[in-house]
């Protein structure tokens, strides 16, 4: 995982990183839906990507991934910042 800002949109930016099996292409316009899991055997629910998405578009963010096949995946989440750090805020 890493944080980080990028000043030309003023957002901070979080991306989280594995090295796991991947996300098939067949399944990677579906993850993002509620209840849609391929862990339901241990115990997934599929809520997690789709909560974490909803909180972020109630930031005025966005989350994206990209995904290899026996390489892992990637998802980026961007969330406007209202007063970046050394800015001042306004009264």
């Amino acid at each position: 995982m890493t944080t980080g800002f990028e000043k030309s949109s003023d957002q901070a930016v979080i991306t989280v990183r594995d090295e796991g099996p991947g996300i098939p292409g067949s399944i990677g316009g579906r993850v993002m839906e509620p209840f849609f899991t391929t862990k339901l055997d241990s115990g997934g629910t599929g809520l997690g990507l789709f909560i974490t998405e909803s909180i972020t578009r109630e930031h005025n963010g966005s989350m994206t991934f990209t995904s290899e096949p026996g390489r892992g995946t990637t998802f980026v989440v961007k969330i406007p910042v209202a007063n970046p750090a050394g800015e001042e805020h306004s009264s």
